[in-house]
């Protein structure tokens, strides 16, 4: 009896503290101890054992509450992942959408500014081509009369 007493409170106090499998180990440890003990009395043995299997169902009880707990904070997570995922595509498809339209309003505005400065440079080519053209028949006329 006392070996089953001293079995609850080391698995009552120490149960938060120890892995399952730990805790596990020390009640099949001291329930094969208490039992080799108990031998000769088969009262006290069967009173003993069903203590410790009683012993064991709470653990197992304590654990499979414990796995569960931590089986719903998985699922949350995963859906609190798969939420965040879904609106970072979102917003990374609108970032891209709007680099996309910045990109073609500076196109257009790069071509507007560069067709109509282009022009304008022709336009002053064209009327140095002719300055030019204009020189050259005076100076072949210049020529002509020379000679």
């Amino acid at each position: 009896m006392i070996a089953q007493g001293k079995m609850k409170t080391k698995t009552d106090t120490n149960f938060g503290g120890m892995s399952n499998r730990k805790c596990f180990n020390n009640i099949l440890a001291n329930m094969t101890g208490s039992v080799r003990g108990e031998s000769d009395n088969n009262s006290s043995n069967s009173a003993s054992l069903k203590g410790k299997i009683q012993t064991i169902e709470d653990t197992l009880q304590l654990t499979q509450d414990e796995m569960n707990s931590h089986k719903k904070d998985v699922n949350s997570i995963k859906t609190e992942r798969d939420s965040l995922q879904e609106m970072l595509r979102l917003k990374i498809d609108d970032i891209k959408n709007s680099l996309m339209n910045d990109i073609g309003k500076l196109e257009d505005e790069f071509n507007k500014t560069f067709t109509v400065h282009q022009k304008g440079e022709n336009q002053k080519l064209l009327m140095e081509l002719n300055k030019l053209k204009n020189e050259k028949t005076e100076l072949q006329k210049t020529l002509l009369c020379i000679i």
